[in-house]
């Protein structure tokens, strides 16, 4: 009997887990150099660290306002939460759960990015001949972001500004486009791209 009882806990197990993997959602494999995928790059943020008594903080214009005086800094370049909210909008967007999206941050004025070092130049790092585009709302250009969307199914870099004010000013992109009629805030950048590449290459 024990070993009939065994066979049916066993199968019984068997059958939880090929219904749990038929839940899990559709993952890319690892994908190599040339294949698809969208790649942002998040440049300008304002991510500095300082010292604050024993502990370091990110300096923010809520919490270190009478440092920044001090220290004669703009408060609107100290702005950690823009990166935040863009970083919140990509991490949890269905291009990112589906494998299709990579995500770099640059912090203004340092060649250190954060969530990993790397040498300059970024463009070292980045799939070799593949398309990279500036987004700024100054540029001449505007378009849906549907259109920079690859037709070929190649990797394409996107350059968006993490910062309060100003535009993105890099030379590692081929072109500068902008994807609205209005100023967006870099979170809602992020929203329309990623939703315009979900909706091309069908991710749902």
């Amino acid at each position: 009997m024990m070993p009939e009882k065994k066979r049916k806990v066993e199968k019984y197990e068997q059958a939880e887990d090929n219904e749990e993997a038929r839940k899990q959602p559709k993952v890319i494999p690892h994908l190599k150099n040339q294949e698809q995928r969208l790649i942002v790059v998040l440049e300008g943020a304002n991510l500095e660290v300082i010292k604050v008594g024993e502990r370091f903080e990110l300096l923010n214009c809520d919490d270190h306002l009478k440092q920044m005086k001090k220290h004669g800094k703009d408060p609107a370049h100290a702005r950690p939460d823009i990166t935040h909210q863009c970083l919140l909008m990509l991490f949890d967007s269905p291009l990112n759960r589906a494998g299709l999206l990579q995500m770099s941050v640059r912090a203004a004025d340092s060649s250190v990015k954060l969530m990993k070092i790397i040498k300059n130049p970024v463009s070292d790092h980045l799939p070799i001949g593949c398309k990279k585009l500036t987004m700024s709302f100054h540029a001449e250009k505007t378009v849906h972001p549907r259109e920079l969307v690859p037709a070929s199914g190649e990797p394409v870099v996107l350059v968006i500004g993490a910062m309060a004010h100003g535009s993105v000013d890099v030379d590692y992109t081929e072109d500068t486009f902008s994807i609205s009629d209005y100023p967006l805030s870099g979170a809602l950048a992020c929203s329309k791209i990623c939703t315009a590449f979900e909706e091309k290459w069908g991710i749902l």
